[in-house]
């Protein structure tokens, strides 16, 4: 990144125009928020940019290469200047947090959900999943194969807390399965979790909702009271 930063230094410094884009429509804003870059550069670039929305030729914006490459920081001047996180490519911009290569993904997805991400967005692939099932599915499994005990973190929990917040399906959020389904599913493989006290917190945020819904407009998105994490004491889920 520091060799980087200088290049991008030089460049704005002899006159080159951050707006400019490559033949794959990358300007320098999606470059800095793909590669991470210093804050006051990025700061610079960002006050040149025109357009803090642009997208490139595969339809993605500057904000959705931070969320995917787990950039917080760079995410949070992105929103402050009005980056719109509810921009669909194959999906919506919690996907791209949920699914990135970085580690932890709570930063982000919190950052997003703070920001009004709407979490009840499905992909365009696959019959569709949402940034939930993600969570529930592929994320849990990967942390289930690196134990083999079951052990689910705190982390993941308040992943789900923030996306149901935020109006995650609870119906349909993994093609036509439930969360409720996507649980059991993972209860089954990894029998662990039956005793894992932050899946049973995960297991109890999804009934307290459920018993919400009214039973007509289960498959709609909602925005129900998710209760808010104590801040003192140890875990919220004991």
């Amino acid at each position: 990144v520091g060799s980087g930063d200088v290049y991008k230094r030089q460049l704005l410094d002899g006159g080159d125009d951050p707006n400019e884009v490559d033949g794959h429509g990358w300007n320098a804003l999606h470059q800095a928020a793909r590669e991470g870059c210093r804050l006051p550069l990025f700061h610079r670039i960002l006050g040149m940019i025109h357009n803090v929305n642009a997208v490139n030729n595969g339809g993605r914006t500057a904000l959705m290469e931070a969320a995917r490459c787990g950039h917080a920081k760079i995410a949070a001047l992105l929103l402050e200047r009005g980056a719109n996180p509810n921009a669909v490519k194959e999906g919506d911009i919690l996907m791209y947090a949920c699914q990135g290569s970085h580690e932890p993904v709570l930063p982000m997805v919190k950052l997003l959900c703070d920001y009004g991400a709407d979490a009840s967005v499905k992909n365009s692939q696959g019959g569709g999943h949402t940034a939930l099932a993600h969570i529930l599915k592929d994320h849990m499994m990967h942390e289930n194969h690196r134990e083999r005990t079951g052990r689910i973190n705190t982390d993941t929990c308040e992943c789900v807390r923030a996306l149901l917040r935020n109006g995650a399906l609870l119906d349909g959020c993994y093609k036509e399965a439930s969360a409720e389904d996507l649980l059991d599913e993972q209860e089954r493989r990894y029998p662990g979790l039956a005793t894992n006290r932050h899946f049973l917190a995960i297991k109890r945020l999804v009934a307290g909702l459920r018993a919400e819904l009214p039973r007509a407009s289960r498959v709609t998105s909602h925005r129900l009271a998710v209760p808010q994490a104590r801040t003192e004491g140890a875990s919220i889920f004991y």
